[in-house]
This record gives structure tokens, C-alpha cells and sequence, in this order.
């Protein structure tokens, strides 16, 4: 397991439980970690800053940060 899979891991396990606003940003810093690890298959930082995701299972409220149907084509 790589240190950004260890991040990864506790950012994942650190949002049930987390406020709605800290909820927010451990989403950006997983998106950000995932983009890192992976730039084809999740978002950037900036596109998930400025440009959020309007569908219903995507956002803070769901811990996995892939490209979502709404996104699919913007990458």
C-alpha cells in the first residue's frame, strides 16, 4: 500500500462521520489525491472547485471521487 492509498484510506474512513462543511474538504482533498494517482480517471481539484457536480450521487455525500455520469465527457 503507497502512502497516497494510506491518505486515501483515512480520508475515505474519516467522512461518515464528519460534518456536513468538514464532509466538503475531505471531498476536495480525496478528489485531489485521486486525481493525483490517476489524472484520466478522476476529475481535477480545479474542475470539482469551479465546475461541482449537479447529479444526486455525486459530491461529498458520496466517497468516490470518479468522473461522474454528468462528467463523463469532460475530461
Amino acid at each position: 500500500m503507497t502512502y497516497l492509498d494510506r491518505e486515501l484510506t483515512r480520508i475515505r474512513n474519516a467522512m461518515p462521520e464528519a460534518s456536513p462543511q468538514r464532509r466538503r474538504e475531505l471531498y476536495v482533498a480525496l478528489q485531489a489525491l485521486s486525481w493525483a494517482s490517476d489524472p484520466t480517471y478522476f476529475r481535477s481539484p480545479y474542475d470539482v472547485i469551479l465546475n461541482p457536480c449537479p447529479g444526486p450521487g455525486c459530491g461529498p455525500s458520496r466517497p468516490d471521487p470518479r468522473v461522474c455520469e454528468c462528467h463523463a465527457g469532460g475530461l
